[in-house]
């Protein structure tokens, strides 16, 4: 059974790799769809829906029984489209074998072939986001001195129209797209404008992450905030550090396998300081640029947060925020515990998440998740509507009871929304208003959970550094890879340690899965694992971004933050 299960996963992953996300760019400014593309094998494709918002007044049949779509565009150009067959043929004689792509119940248009000869714009694709804009971005000035570069625009800028490329020298290069230069701007030698791209040289003594305000671009001289001491720690010398009562911070640098590492620590004691979760748009699943969650919450340090889908935005495994369960375990990997809000422990156990109805207990098989269960339990921050099943019963649950029967698409504040199939209602008979409906989480541990987060692999377990055991839960692409990495671990003495390690760059080259075994086997840990880590990696301090992300500010679904306990 679980080949089974694995073919069909290679399977689903061959066909569809991952998505970015869709920016449109037209009249200054900037729109995002989220999930708008996925990849399959060399070829990208955006969804139908993102093709409706830009034609309007497209004319759509949609044959569902046939798996066909008629499209009538506003030139009257008629478009048929085979979703099951892949099928795109254009009036006028064109035809696309591979123009069409159905994939979780939507449509998406081969990118190249047949969306955009079908819109008035143009597009450019990076790593993490296709753009479609009807203008370049125009570059109106630029000042370059001792301390910083500032760019001014006439348009919008976000961290998608940056990429940046580490040279070999210590310096990197910048790429800005899509945008142009002002003819008023004379000839500067470290710029080179391309067609409808400006790509610039950065010394390694300027920061690759920019801090940006309106129509401005600034790019900060790191050695004019960095200070230097002689200081010592168990991580290197530290360059700089802020202590203040319950928490240090340091970043230090060294020399590891003759390679060069910057190490971000935050040692906190949780008696005195709390983990929360902030979620991208205040919703599970979404996505929302680090920076941004940063600056509109109010928080000490924050760090990325754990694994997720890139398809859909959905966390992977464990999420528990103020003893509610947001997101089901999964893959039997650590998660971090905190109990009755200050002892904090990393282990194994996968708790399990039951509903007391009247006399009924009921095994949630599902949170906030899109997949089919027989027991399903929405938050109130669930991103989108509750899926409707015919013959399914829904009943909303709040303060400890049913407060009614029947389908709620989206819960209200406090409010939970549980789905049953009809062979579960069948089982527990009639529900009525006002009856008991207790949420329960089995955490085989005791105490109150507070909080949970997945993670792994662990790296220290129980005070020892794994052995190879540890590598039967994730691919060889995931640790074998040096990266940037974040971790969070728990000290000998009790205290609580959030770690992120620069990747990417000459001043800091990240870690493989042995590396960090050996690096951080001595560092006083009894229990240390990692978070998600590669292009997610960064951690701010009082609303600052203070690490460097080798690929540019990341955009998540979920970030950590420290705050005082009330």
């Amino acid at each position: 059974m679980k080949k089974i299960i694995l073919i069909i996963f290679i399977a689903v992953t061959i066909i569809v790799g991952f998505s970015k996300n869709v920016l449109i760019l037209k009249d200054k400014d900037i729109e995002s769809k989220l999930n708008g593309c996925l990849e399959s094998g060399e070829k990208e494709f955006i969804s139908l829906d993102i093709l409706k918002e830009l034609l309007p007044e497209m004319t759509v049949f949609d044959s569902a029984k046939l798996k066909e779509i008629l499209l009538i565009l506003p030139t009257n150009i008629i478009v048929n489209i085979d979703y099951d067959s892949g099928m795109v043929e254009i009036e006028g004689g064109k035809s696309f074998r591979n123009g069409a792509i159905e994939f979780g119940g939507t449509v998406y248009l081969n990118l190249k072939d047949v969306f955009a000869p079908l819109i008035n714009l143009k597009y450019i694709t990076n790593v993490s986001s296709v753009i479609f804009y009807d203008e370049p971005v125009k570059i109106t000035s630029i000042k370059k001195t001792n301390n910083e570069i500032s760019i001014k625009t006439d348009g919008p800028y976000i961290d998608n129209f940056m990429s940046v490329y580490d040279m070999i020298s210590g310096s990197k290069t910048l790429t800005l797209s899509p945008f142009i230069l002002s003819d008023e701007i004379s000839d500067e030698n470290f710029l080179y404008p391309g067609n409808d791209f400006v790509r610039f040289r950065l010394d390694n003594s300027f920061s690759a992450v920019p801090e940006v305000m309106q129509n401005e671009i600034i790019f900060e001289n790191k050695s004019k905030v960095v200070r230097y001491s002689e200081e010592e720690s168990e991580y290197g010398s530290v360059l700089s550090s802020f202590k203040d009562e319950g928490y240090l911070l340091r970043l230090c640098e060294t020399v590891f396998k003759d390679k060069k590492l910057q190490i971000y620590s935050f040692l906190m004691d949780p008696k005195d300081f709390e983990l929360s979760f902030v979620f991208a748009n205040d919703r599970i699943a979404s996505y929302e640029s680090i920076d941004s969650m940063a600056k509109r919450i109010d928080s000490i340090a924050l760090i990325n947060g754990g694994y997720y889908d890139p398809t859909t935005a959905q966390p992977i495994g464990l999420i528990i925020e103020e003893g509610r369960v947001l997101s089901m375990p999964s893959f039997d990997r650590p998660i971090l515990f905190l109990r009755d809000n200050e002892e904090s422990i990393i282990t194994r156990i996968n708790p399990d998440l039951n509903v007391l109805i009247g006399d009924n207990l009921l095994t949630v098989k599902g949170v906030n998740t899109l997949y089919i269960g027989e027991v399903l339990l929405f938050t109130d921050n669930f991103y989108k509507d509750i899926p409707f099943h015919e013959g399914n019963t829904y009943i909303v649950i709040e303060d400890g009871k049913v407060k009614s029967v029947g389908y709620k698409c989206s819960p209200e504040k406090n409010e939970s929304v549980l789905s049953l199939k009809p062979s579960v209602k069948e089982k527990i008979g009639d529900i009525n208003p006002g009856e008991k409906a207790e949420i329960i989480i089995n955490n085989f541990s005791g105490g109150n959970i507070d909080f949970a987060i997945e993670g792994g692999p662990f790296i220290i377990n129980k005070g020892k550094p794994v052995t190879s055991l540890e590598r039967d839960y994730y691919s060889s692409a995931l640790l074998d890879t040096r990266a940037p990495r974040t971790l969070v671990g728990v000290k000998k003495d009790g205290l609580l340690e959030l770690i992120v390690v620069d990747g990417y760059q000459n001043e800091s080259s990240g870690l493989t899965f042995w590396e960090m075994v050996e690096f951080f086997e001595d560092k006083n840990f009894n229990y240390l694992m990692c978070l998600d880590g590669g292009r997610s990696s960064a951690i701010y301090f009082m609303g600052d971004l203070i690490s460097n992300p080798g690929n540019g500010i990341p955009v998540l679904p979920v970030c950590i933050y420290v705050k005082n306990k009330l």
